[in-house]
Order: C-alpha cells, then structure tokens, then sequence
C-alpha cells in the first residue's frame, strides 16, 4: 500500500470580517506538482450554528451534505480542487494507491472546524443522486487527518522496536453522577479485537482511578486506549464569538464519583512513557477551542510528543464505539498503517447503519508514515517517492553562495514562511532554540532575491545554518530539487 500526499496549510485567519471567516490555503502536492500554491478561502457566517447542530445529531442528510459541501469549497478553492482532481486522477485503476489528505492548521480558530465531513461533488452523480456515502472520507482510498506542527516539540521519529509484544493499556471509567455508558460492553470488544493478537499485550484497568491509571502508566505502554467520559468546558469567549475552555477525561475517585482529570495533568502524566499511539473513545475527547489550541484532551496528548492520536470530536453511540474499536484494530493487526486503519473503522461504523458517527474520529499525526510500531529487518510501507535522485541527509552542506542561489531558484514568498516554520521546529532540539520568519527577519515585504540573502544571512550569523540545510533537504523541492 503506498500514499500520495496532499497536503493542506490553512494559515493567515482574518477576523475582522463580520460576515465570514476568511484565511489562506497553501496547497501542495510533490509527487504531483511540488509548487506551493496560495489562494483565499472562507467559511459563511452562520455555518458554525450549522456545526453546533451536527455536534448535537440534529442535522438531516441534506443539510449534512449541503454543510460538507462548504467545507469543500473553503478547504479546496480552485487550485487545491484541481490538485485534489490530480491526485485522484493518478490513484485510477491503482488498487494499491491511497490519498492521504494532511490538513495542518496554523490559524487556530479553525481547528475545530469538522473537516472529515468535507463533501466533494463528484460530476457524474446528479445532485439528487447525492447521499451519505459520497463523503470523501467514506471514501475507502482516501485518508483525512490533522498534521500537527508544534513549536518546541520535533517531529516524532519511529524506531524500530525490539522483540516481544506491543503493551496496551486500556482504561474504562464510568463515573456514576455520568450518563452511564456500556464500557463492559465495549471492553469485550476490546478484548475479542485483541485475543487474536498475540503481537499486543493489553492491561486493562478497569474504574480507572488517577493513581490505578498512574501506577501502570509508571511501567511504559506502546499503546493507550480509554474508553468512559470526556469534557469540554465551555465559557463565553472574548474575541470572535469563539469558546474558550478547557478539557478533560473522568475518571472515577474510590467511591465511584467523578474524578476529572485536567488536560495539562493529563499531558504531564502521559509525557515519556513510550505511547506512540492513543485512542480516545470518550465523547467530546477530541473537541478544540480555536483561542487555545491545547485546551482539549487530544491535542494536549500530541503536545506530550504522542506520534498519533485518535479521538472523537463528538459523542458517538456506544454501539458504534464498540465497532470502531473491533475494527480499528483488527486492521492494524493486519499491518496496515493507521490511516487505512481509521478508514476501515468508518466505513464499518456507516455499514452498522450510522449517518452521523463515522465521522466523530479525528486523527492527529506527528508522522510521515502511518506504520507506528516498525520491527528491525521490515521497512513500513513507504509513500510513493517522487522522481528524481535520493538525497543523502549526511552529503557535504552547501556554500551560502549556492545556498543562496538556490533559495532563488525553488522557492517564494509562501514557500519561504513555510522553510522557515519546518527550522524552527529542527531548532527546537538546539541547547539554545530560536525561532525564524519573514517577519523576524525583516524580509517579509522584500523580493525573492533579497529574502534569499536575509534568510542565508541570518541563519550564517547564528551558526545555525545546518538547521536551514536540513529543512530544505527534510521539504519536498528539496526531494524534487537535490541541494
């Protein structure tokens, strides 16, 4: 199974307009076409009612669809729908070809926005035609998730693993003052998904209480899975109509009764265990504030530098909870990468009958790659390369001359912003991390050239010009255009 990649930055949010959200879409596909393309998006007033609506099961077929297709346009405007129309184009008659659709968010009022419910029209179905499963992510060659790029934190990097079984911690908790859940029934799921797996170990904890949960989490884990009840706390906000809060899972005190366990707790208990993957079947677990993109549960577990994290962002039926567990591991036991095992659990929780809740997973990745747990002697599956030579990370770094020159040649005034943002992260790992833009460089109204010679100049005056090296080569007109 190979991928190709489309990748998506949603950047530039403008607020100011009272009738609209409006940002910028960079879009970019390597094995396609490596240009960086940028064009204006927007998202209608009164479509975040329509949001509220689908959180709360109360939207019909119709309207589901008519709300994806906006989501079509803002996060597809005509370059990107092209791109996106190439991109399938090149997976006909390739059974063995995926689409991997990498939406990074750097306009943080957007991240709570229901992109897997993105509806793409499909010219040779008549619109009264149209229906549930035309939605792109039931799509089964193609995989929607969320690429995280966080400051401070490098992208994760995937050993190999050693011999013996992967260990699973799976949690359930069911505070009794909380609408009662079926986690006995979901935990057999779990337990029947697994029996047949003898490359995972699992520990269940069960009424999880923070120091149950703590003690096992104290021994490691490759894998954490809760099932029970999160939270999203929700206060009037001060900018935009937005909502700032904060998230949490419930765990249970000794006595049964809620034990809320805080968002930045929870990112301090998780942080250094080994956890590659977490799966979150508690609902709301997945939910964002655009004003604090680490008031939610998931993305305060990305933070911790977890390489992937599935959660719902909303309540999903316990029934079908139970499915996406069976499913979702099944598949990954038979080795395929987590997107693919993601979109099989959708699928499987639309054929139970589900018009809403296929669309509840949220996938946020740290990795180039969705195969998790490599074993030494057995690469993952690799995303399709593009053409051209393979680059060799440790060759001899170049000149600031040629460097120079060659910033000129490949790369503009977006690509830059975005070669920048990728040092900044490598940086992250320097004894003394600094942080890059065209803005702190003075260079963002400047022509190419002239931004070139900024961006050689200031990274040669730091000694950090490695840094800038690595970034081209990591890109994708690096692995196009060999430096």
């Amino acid at each position: 199974m190979t991928y190709i990649n489309l990748d998506l930055d949603l950047v530039d949010y403008d607020p100011t307009d009272p009738g609209a959200e409006r940002f910028n879409v960079r879009s970019q596909s390597p094995l396609i076409d490596h240009t960086l393309r940028t064009e204006p998006a927007v998202l209608p007033a009164g479509l975040r009612d329509t949001f509220r609506q689908l959180a709360n099961g109360a939207l019909e077929a119709e309207d589901m669809i008519a709300m994806g297709k906006h989501l079509a346009d803002a996060l597809f405007p005509p370059n990107a729908r092209n791109l996106l129309a190439l991109c399938r184009l090149r997976q006909y008659g390739q059974d063995d070809q995926r689409l991997r659709i990498r939406i990074r968010v750097e306009a943080l009022a957007l991240a709570n926005v229901p992109w897997e419910f993105v509806f793409v029209p499909d010219p040779n179905i008549p619109a009264a035609e149209e229906g549930i499963d035309n939605f792109l992510a039931l799509d089964p060659k193609i995989s929607i998730l969320r690429r995280e790029n966080i400051p401070g934190v490098p992208a994760a990097s995937l050993d190999p693993l050693g011999a013996g079984p992967l260990r699973m911690l799976v949690a359930t908790a069911n505070p009794k003052t909380q609408t009662q859940l079926n986690t006995p029934a979901e935990l057999r799921g779990i337990r029947a998904a697994l029996g047949a797996i003898p490359a995972i170990a699992p520990v269940y904890v069960e009424n999880a209480t923070k120091l149950g949960l703590l003690t096992e989490l104290m021994r490691g884990a490759h894998i954490f899975h809760f099932a029970g009840h999160g939270i999203f706390q929700e206060q009037p906000g001060a900018r935009w109509g937005e909502l700032e809060g904060a998230g949490a899972l419930l765990l249970v005190d000794p006595a049964g009764n809620e034990d809320r366990w805080p968002a930045p707790v929870l990112r301090n208990g998780i942080s250094g265990r080994g956890i590659r993957l977490a799966v979150l079947a508690a609902c709301e677990g997945a939910k964002r504030d655009g004003a604090n993109a680490w008031s939610g549960v998931v993305p305060s577990m990305i933070k911790a530098g977890i390489a992937a994290v599935v959660g719902m962002q909303f309540t999903i039926e316990d029934g079908n909870a139970i499915v996406f567990s069976q499913i979702f591991y099944a598949a990954l036991a038979a080795g395929q990468p987590i997107e693919a095992a993601l979109s099989e659990a959708r699928l499987a929780i639309r054929a139970m009958g589900a018009t809403l809740d296929w669309g509840g997973p949220v996938l946020y990745s740290r990795v180039e790659e969705g195969t998790l747990f490599p074993v030494a002697g057995r690469l993952p599956s690799p995303t399709t390369p593009v053409s051209g030579p393979v680059i060799n990370p440790a060759g001899p770094d170049p000149d600031n001359r040629s460097l120079r020159a060659y910033l000129e040649a490949h790369y503009d005034d977006s690509g830059f912003e975005l070669l920048l943002a990728d040092a900044t992260d490598l940086m992250s790992t320097d004894p003394h991390p600094e942080r890059v833009s065209l803005s702190i460089i003075g260079a963002r109204n400047d022509g190419v050239p002239l931004q070139a010679l900024k961006i050689v100049r200031w990274f040669d005056q730091r000694g950090l010009s490695r840094f800038l090296v690595r970034a081209v080569r990591a890109s994708a007109t690096g692995r196009q255009f060999p430096i």
